[in-house]
């Protein structure tokens, strides 16, 4: 299956600029998890897919302009490349919303794994913490292409805790300007 992936993978093969200027545009001396497990299975790399500078929200308005005047967030190259059809798959990274966002901006499917499904080994972190290698696939077939996607990588299980999660709350000062849904929810939580 033919791919695109986003300019925040090193490619060995082709240059990685990571959406900014200051990068000679020298290919990386090794590909990323991200690139070298698809191809292995057989994907063919099409090619590096538009992004915002280190993939961060700032500009909020990412370079690629097609399908629509404002394709998402980071992973909007993605989006746009598989809405177009010039890869029936391309894959992205979502750190808030740059996979879900574009996927619902440009009319295609968008995949967020769950932090840690896929390897991000060779990606340029945004927030380490929070990063999560996503994909796109085209509107109607795509959730099988997002799910052969899944399948072509292992999957770790997240398992149980061992104990329930402990909470943490902090007071803004704008604790009082909740809306009600939100009153609600924390008087049920703090029931429980």
């Amino acid at each position: 299956m033919p791919f695109g992936v986003k300019d925040i993978f090193d490619t060995a093969d082709m240059p990685t600029g990571y959406g900014s200027p200051i990068y000679n545009r020298l290919p990386p001396s090794f590909g990323a998890s991200a690139v070298s497990l698809p191809r292995a299975a057989g994907g063919i790399l099409l090619g590096k897919t538009v992004t915002t500078e280190f993939a961060n929200a700032i500009p909020a308005r990412p370079p690629t302009t097609q399908p629509g005047p404002h394709p998402g967030g980071s992973s909007s190259g993605s989006a746009a490349a598989v809405a177009d059809g010039m890869v029936p798959l391309a894959i992205g990274t979502q750190t808030g919303g740059s996979v879900i966002r574009p996927a619902a901006y440009c009319g295609v499917v968008g995949f967020k794994a769950s932090y840690g499904l896929f390897p991000p080994a060779g990606m340029h972190a945004n927030t380490e913490s929070l990063d999560t290698v996503g994909n796109h696939g085209p509107l109607g077939r795509g959730y099988r292409a997002v799910r052969r996607r899944a399948d072509g990588h292992p999957l770790r299980s997240a398992g149980m805790p061992e104990r329930p999660p402990r909470l943490a709350l902090c007071r803004t000062p704008h604790w009082d300007r909740r809306c009600p849904t939100a009153r609600r929810c924390w008087k049920t939580l703090r029931r429980a």
